[in-house]
């Protein structure tokens, strides 16, 4: 399996970056770690200062090179095989790719809070590791995986005591979504393997970039194990902010953009124009409406209402000028069917919407789909929780995942299990008062465990 990861489009392994010299990358302001500010990886570091120093590491997508730097020295320093898989930017860019700072015997320690300076590192990748020689074409009975990517802004790390709960709480971006659960499943491995309970090759951790913005760390992984492996996983366990349950499915995606457009004219003649936002408003006003409508949007027992949200919108150039050019962005969350049922009856409503302004006056409308979407994702929970109630009931989530991204080439190797499970709450994911508890954290070590164990049993 050492090829699973290594090599896709003549790309080679991280250490030899200086075969990147060329390759064209999206820039990003990124500090790079000076040789000062580098604290050796100790052995046996404890779950949560393993978690404060991921959550320290800012890595919004894009910018995740550090903290890739960091966990590929700390695994190493566990005794894990590990591989790494560059990952190109989503956009080209004039700026070559740089080979990577001289930290002095691949150590890298975060920084205080944050990456910010004037330096920086266009380096992205996913890692692949594991205990034990790597098997090419063999895949490991059970693969852990979790993102090492974050949402904008960067929030530092601190803790608090909950004046209600008086429970300690992990504060920070990425607290929970989703470097709880990267060191959750690290340590999960580390106490199996400590305890016996695992053999080399048995269990395998990814860790991908890039899944905040529609998955091209887990898609690249995806492309990488089609190519080498001959077998598939058992079971793959996916690690998000789950509040600590099994997830028994989440919505689908389609994700899009309105472009209208009109004819531009002085604001006191509008009739001399056409607005691109009157066309706007009028489609956004009937899709609104649409998302609220009984049967506007497909529905599902399982996942209830399928919902819709205007991200962002943009249009014309100043008050006194009749608007040449309007957009929108827009995410819809599928509970039944798929994308292109759901591109149909959108489309369908916003030319019922717009036509007869379009034909009167002039302009247009047109679509532009960022990526093909998914239809809502089944999950697997069969796992027997115990006299304990470990996981309770299992629950459905509205998110997205990467998931949907880990298909394989080979469909008959898509068969294995697929489980969503980790600590935090979706609920402050993404927010400025994002946080995950220090014992749901703690305990989420021992989920992970019974995951794998369960799953190893099974045969």
């Amino acid at each position: 399996m050492l090829g699973i990861i290594l090599l896709v489009t003549g790309l080679s392994l991280l250490c030899n970056f200086s075969s990147y010299a060329s390759a064209s990358v999206q820039h990003r302001e990124q500090k790079v770690l000076d040789r000062n500010e580098v604290e050796s990886t100790r052995p046996n570091e404890s779950l949560f200062e393993l978690h404060k120093r991921l959550v320290q590491f800012e890595s919004v997508t894009g910018n995740e090179g550090n903290i890739g730097l960091f966990l590929l020295s700390y695994l190493k320093g566990q005794n894990f095989t590990v591989q790494t898989h560059y990952v190109p930017a989503e956009k080209s860019s004039s700026k070559p790719l740089k080979p990577p700072p001289d930290l002095g015997h691949g150590d890298t320690g975060a920084p205080e809070n944050g990456n910010n300076g004037a330096h920086h590192t266009e380096i992205r990748f996913n890692l692949y590791a594991q205990y034990g020689t790597v098997n090419t074409g063999q895949a490991p009975r059970v693969l852990l995986s979790s993102h090492i990517d974050t949402v904008p802004p960067f929030f530092p790390y601190r803790t608090r005591r909950n004046s209600t709960t008086n429970e300690l709480e992990i504060w920070g971006r990425g607290s929970a979504d989703d470097k709880a659960s990267v060191a959750a499943q690290i340590k999960a491995l580390e106490e199996l393997k400590e305890e016996g309970k695992i053999a080399d090759g048995d269990v395998a951790l990814l860790f991908v970039v890039g899944e905040e913005t529609g998955g091209d760390g887990m898609k690249q992984a995806a492309k990488g194990f089609s190519d080498h492996l001959d077998t598939a996983w058992d079971a793959v366990i996916f690690g998000e902010p789950t509040s600590s349950h099994l997830v028994s499915g989440h919505k689908g995606i389609l994700m899009f953009e309105i472009h209208a457009f009109g004819r531009t004219a002085h604001s006191g003649y509008p009739w001399l124009g056409v607005s691109a936002n009157s066309i706007l408003v009028r489609a956004l006003s009937a899709l609104e409406t649409l998302a609220i409508t009984p049967g506007g949007l497909p529905w599902s027992s399982k996942f209830g209402n399928s919902t819709l949200n205007v991200g962002r919108i943009d249009g014309g150039v100043a008050s006194n000028v009749v608007a040449e050019k309007a957009m929108a962005s827009i995410a819809i969350r599928i509970a039944d069917g798929g994308p292109s049922v759901v591109k149909n009856i959108v489309e369908k409503e916003v030319k019922r919407a717009t036509d007869d302004l379009i034909e009167e006056r002039g302009g247009s409308i047109e679509f532009e789909y960022s990526s093909n979407g998914y239809a809502p994702v089944n999950l697997d929970t069969d796992i027997s929780d115990g006299d304990d109630a470990f996981f309770g009931d299992p629950i459905t989530v509205n998110f997205g995942t990467d998931v949907p991204n880990l298909e394989l080439k080979d469909t008959k190797m898509n068969s294995f299990k697929r489980y969503l499970y980790g600590p935090g709450a979706i609920l402050v994911a993404h927010s400025d008062h994002e946080y995950v508890e220090a014992k749901e954290l703690q305990r989420a070590v021992e989920g992970y465990k019974r995951l794998i164990i369960a799953n190893l049993e099974k045969k």
